[in-house]
């Protein structure tokens, strides 16, 4: 039922979509799942194989501009992992932060986050880390408490010039 509500929402143009799905019970998502409307037919990303599932709380997979990889946080170890848009080539990218938003400067592919202990803890400061460098950090913002509430929800503009950030939840 999914896929014709997506297949008929596209109307046939192209796209791919992500999201997650959660085990029975668990408010927290455990697998990263996704479908291309050219075919139509939902895949799982992440696996047990390079998540465990049962400890997993996942929040908000965002796409690289390209739509070839997909970046999750795990709150459950504070981790944002990255992972092809086929599974493969699952790899931890840096530990100690939550992420909230991608995008492509040039050719570079950044994701903005934010330092956090945990999911519900505050912040004051936002970096953009470089998905393929990820020691390359930019500090973009240390003025207010920032990643407030169950997540990180930062938003940019097209440009990467501008960001909204839900502080305090759920005002921005």
């Amino acid at each position: 039922q999914l896929v014709t509500q997506f297949s008929t929402l596209f109307k046939g143009r192209y796209a791919k979509i992500i999201w997650l799905t959660r085990a029975s019970g668990n408010i927290y998502g455990n697998q990263v799942w996704g479908m291309d409307t050219k075919d139509c037919i939902p895949h799982q990303i992440t696996t047990n194989a390079n998540l465990a599932t049962a400890t997993a709380q996942l929040y908000d997979p965002v796409m690289t501009w390209n739509q070839q990889r997909v970046l999750v946080t795990n709150g459950s170890n504070m981790t944002i992992y990255l992972v092809n848009w086929d599974g493969t080539g699952f790899k931890s990218l840096v530990t100690g932060y939550f992420s909230g938003y991608a995008w492509r400067q040039n050719t570079t592919d950044w994701i903005v986050a934010t330092p956090k202990t945990s999911p519900s803890a505050n912040n004051s400061s936002v970096y953009r880390i470089n998905v393929d460098t990820p020691t390359v950090k930019v500090l973009l913002w240390n003025k207010t408490i920032c990643g407030s509430g169950p997540s990180f929800h930062a938003g940019l503009s097209a440009d990467g010039t501008r960001m909204a950030e839900n502080y305090p939840h759920p005002n921005m």
